[in-house]
């Protein structure tokens, strides 16, 4: 799948970024992993160890890396700006069947070079952005 125009996304992001937050949000953490040093999978979660271990079992992947988790106070609202960020700066967006779990997973971001410095000059500061938005 290719991503959406970028100008679409600036749409959406600006909209959601505009919305009062949910009373059903609440503090969490912001997870990224990436497998295979390309594909960056980006959620949320309540508890992160926990959200971490059943990733694991149940999407088992021997190249995974996970990056340290970021404490959010609004943990659906910066999930739903970091994904349209990421979308913004990404490659692609690919919503492949995975071979390993016999899922799709949606949001899951491509980019081309170096994990490590991917992780540092994009999805980082993107998810703090996101969180303080």
């Amino acid at each position: 799948m290719v991503r959406r125009s970028s100008r679409l996304l600036h749409l959406l992001y600006n909209i959601r970024k505009a919305r009062p937050t949910s009373r059903a949000d609440g503090p969490g953490f912001l997870y990224a992993f990436v497998d295979h040093g390309h594909c960056w999978k980006i959620g949320m979660a309540r508890d992160f160890d926990r959200r971490r271990a059943q990733w694991d079992r149940e999407c088992p992947c021997i190249g995974r890396r996970w990056m340290p988790p970021l404490a959010v106070t609004r943990r659906r609202r910066a999930e739903s700006l970091a994904h349209l960020l990421l979308e913004i700066n990404c490659a692609d967006r690919p919503k492949d069947y995975c071979n390993r779990c016999r899922k799709r997973h949606i949001e899951v971001f491509h980019f081309v070079a170096n994990r490590d410095l991917v992780w540092r000059t994009i999805v980082y500061p993107l998810l703090l952005q996101a969180a303080r938005a």
